[in-house]
């Protein structure tokens, strides 16, 4: 399957990322540029986050926000991507459609 191919076919899934932060963000706009369907999370109150416009940006480009307290509750997308970070990884509950989980690994690509 070709990185195109991948794309296409994630453009019928949802995708729950973790982390609105430098590594994340080309991914959510890649994703949405494609037409997936992003729920972009982060342990950061809006009044806390610090980037207002970008913040605006994502909610244009239709990512729904999901953050502060309880930024990890309820997660039933497809896909929840998480890539290594030196803080180790979120707790995520092991909640319902929460059907795959994909581990990344350090420096890996989604």
């Amino acid at each position: 399957m070709t990185f195109n191919q991948w794309l296409e076919e994630m453009g019928r899934h949802t995708v729950a990322i973790v982390g609105i932060g430098v590594s994340n963000v080309p991914l959510i706009r890649l994703l949405t540029d494609h037409g997936v369907s992003v729920t972009a999370c982060d342990k950061q109150t809006r009044e806390k986050f610090g980037n207002e416009a970008l913040l605006r940006e994502l909610e244009e480009r239709g990512v729904r926000l999901q953050l502060g307290e309880g930024y990890l509750d309820d997660l039933d997308q497809d896909y929840i991507p998480l890539t290594w970070h030196p803080a180790g990884y979120p707790r995520l509950s092991g909640g319902e459609g929460q059907r795959q989980r994909h581990h990344l690994g350090d420096g890996g690509v989604l």
